[in-house]
């Protein structure tokens, strides 16, 4: 068996709870908030911001997060992969994801490109918006690890870019001692 860890920065990264939780954790977030006048301008809006973020969550990821670099409610969607591969390059590896344009791919730090990079998108939406999506990926370990981060705030994402490496490089892959096992 495997293990998978995300090991997250709270000063950035928010974790997401699963759907049986959110609306605790919603309100938990906008108490804290209230406990600190200078900072709690709109509850409602905030708890139904985090509420609004939260439906984005995917189930399948192994960590689902806030970006949060001026605090709540966050400013992007982060959720977390990882699958086990025999591949050793993503030469090795069938790209599912749906065609979007423009789309680049750009180096992960100063790694090997064929095992190490990051894919950017721009969709733009039905209501005129644009979302920037943001890919990192990783071959290590047996596994493909990548945390993808979406935000109609190209600015917020580009200001990221770093933190969101960190914590693609900070997803621990191991022998288990217990039942998260990789891909699941």
């Amino acid at each position: 068996m495997t293990a998978v860890d995300v090991t997250i920065d709270d000063r950035w990264f928010l974790p997401i709870p699963a759907a049986h939780e959110r609306a605790t954790w919603a309100r938990g977030a906008v108490e804290r908030l209230r406990s600190e006048p200078d900072r709690a301008a709109d509850p409602a809006g905030v708890e139904s911001a985090l509420l609004g973020f939260a439906e984005l969550a995917d189930p399948t990821a192994i960590a689902n997060l806030l970006f949060c670099p001026d605090g709540l409610p966050g400013r992007a969607i982060v959720m977390v992969y990882a699958s086990a591969t025999d591949a050793r390059t993503f030469d090795d590896i069938v790209d599912e994801a749906p065609a979007a344009l423009p789309r680049r791919v750009l180096p992960f730090r100063d790694e090997d490109p064929a095992r190490a990079r990051v894919i950017s998108t721009v969709q733009q939406l039905d209501d005129g918006g644009v979302l920037g999506i943001l890919q990192f990926q990783q071959l290590r370990d047996g596994a493909l690890v990548e945390s993808v981060v979406a935000s109609p705030s190209l600015r917020n994402l580009g200001a990221g870019m770093d933190l969101f490496e960190e914590l693609t490089t900070r997803v621990s892959i191991g022998a288990a001692d217990d039942d998260r096992e990789l891909g699941v």
